[in-house]
């Protein structure tokens, strides 16, 4: 092809990507002069454009190059707590540096699907010209998700990502072997009557945590019963009912893991209303460490995830990658701790 043979209009960047065999995103990247491109893919279409003589539009340029500095989060509708940690400490971080946090709060059907993921941060991209994306769980752990993002040139950085497909920047902690400890430390205390109440299980690390507990039994030979495992959402309401099934069945739990804080002050609340004392006559614990679980009715045992150090590591790696264009590999593993408080007792 040449511009000869297109008489009568100017040459398009869809022609010199056309021309190139490559993506008109990638003729974009080469005529804004990106540093991350290759120096393969450079010469191809610099090569293109020199024989159909492509005149860049200047004005597109100026507004392509046009930056807005920010770095979208897209902010789950699971636990408040959990992710408001996150955000905070993204903003202290951003706090001297040109870069700014946009927040997109997400429905609960949005994580329902990967097409429904990706489009709001399609939409993120397009409507509020973010630079890059800071992908916190469940979303990190969606290998769909972070290959949408990489297919579409969108720098980004996972927290919290379970998978094993790694990222290019990523934190990620063991899940499983933190439900383990907790599991273990209550079996510990003599109980091997023990109910647990799940998350959204489609979600990865959710599947995570009820591998490590499922794990903790089968290592001290303790048969899981299906009628004490239940399902949750890691919503309140939800967790209210969870909490009422195995408080009245004929012979309940002595103990009940939750897959997270919130579903533990559920069970707390329920316990406390049928008069069943905690840790007296009945053990939980939770997963996260949310504030709020040292400042409940009874102080609760719980697994920390180090929220501040994932995000830490990740922005910084983030913000040092948008400002030097240096792409630079970084996965950290990070360590969750039991914290023991007062939620559980041996059993009687």
């Amino acid at each position: 092809m040449s511009k000869s043979a297109m008489p009568g209009r100017n040459v398009t960047m869809q022609d010199v990507a056309d021309h190139a065999g490559v993506s008109m995103k990638s003729v974009s990247r080469v005529v804004n002069n990106e540093p991350s491109v290759s120096k393969k893919l450079r010469v191809k279409v610099e090569a293109s454009i020199a024989e159909l003589n492509f005149k860049p539009n200047v004005h597109a340029r100026y507004m392509a190059k046009a930056r807005s500095n920010l770095i979208g989060f897209p902010l789950p509708a699971l636990s408040a707590s959990f992710f408001s940690h996150i955000l905070d400490t993204a903003l202290e971080l951003c706090k001297g540096t040109p870069y700014n946090i946009l927040t997109y709060p997400m429905r609960r059907d949005d994580y329902h699907s990967t097409e429904s993921i990706t489009g709001v941060l399609e939409q993120m991209r397009v409507s509020s010209n973010i630079e890059a994306i800071l992908l916190p769980p469940p979303f990190s752990s969606d290998v769909k998700v972070t290959q949408w993002l990489e297919d579409n040139n969108v720098p980004f950085a996972c927290v919290g990502q379970i998978s094993e497909v790694k990222s290019l920047i990523h934190t990620t902690t063991n899940i499983e072997s933190g439900m383990y400890d907790a599991t273990q430390y209550v079996i510990d205390a003599g109980h091997c009557r023990i109910g647990y109440i799940s998350g959204p299980e489609h979600l990865l690390p959710v599947a995570e945590r009820k591998r490590g507990f499922l794990r903790a039994l089968e290592s001290n030979g303790i048969k899981p019963d299906p009628a004490l495992i239940l399902k949750g959402d890691f919503q309140f309401p939800k967790a209210l009912v969870s909490a009422k099934t195995l408080l009245t069945l004929p012979e309940r739990p002595t103990a009940i893991i939750c897959s997270n804080d919130i579903t533990a002050f559920a069970v707390l609340q329920v316990a406390n209303q049928m008069g069943i004392k905690v840790p007296e006559d009945l053990s939980v614990t939770g997963f996260d460490d949310i504030p709020e679980a040292d400042m409940s009715m009874v102080p609760l045992t719980t697994v920390r995830q180090p929220v501040e150090e994932m995000t830490l590591i990740a922005v910084q790696t983030l913000l040092s990658y948008l400002q030097t264009g240096e792409v630079v590999k970084y996965e950290s593993m990070c360590t969750n701790h039991l914290v023991i408080r007062r939620s559980v007792a041996p059993v009687n």
